[in-house]
């Protein structure tokens, strides 16, 4: 999916366990999932290039910082 492409994207060059690359696309995707869904509930009020402006400037960086700690506790626990 695109969002597996993303995450695995931004976890270029960390070691990162695949499940925990999984749960975060896995998280995403139903978020954004949930999100649009609601959109459509709400009868698509919101102008939708604003609502995806607002979530990018909100969500920006968080998936490489979750991967970033993934990395860091693989290795912790290495050791």
């Amino acid at each position: 999916s695109g969002m597996t492409a993303f995450v695995s994207s931004q976890a270029e060059g960390l070691d990162v366990d695949e499940r925990d690359m999984s749960a975060l696309s896995e998280f995403y995707t139903a978020a954004l999932m949930g999100l649009g869904t609601k959109w459509l509930q709400d009868s698509m009020k919101e102008d939708v290039d604003d609502f995806v402006s607002r979530l990018a400037r909100l969500l920006e960086g968080n998936i490489r910082a979750s991967l970033v700690r993934c990395a860091r506790s693989k290795t912790q626990d290495k050791n």
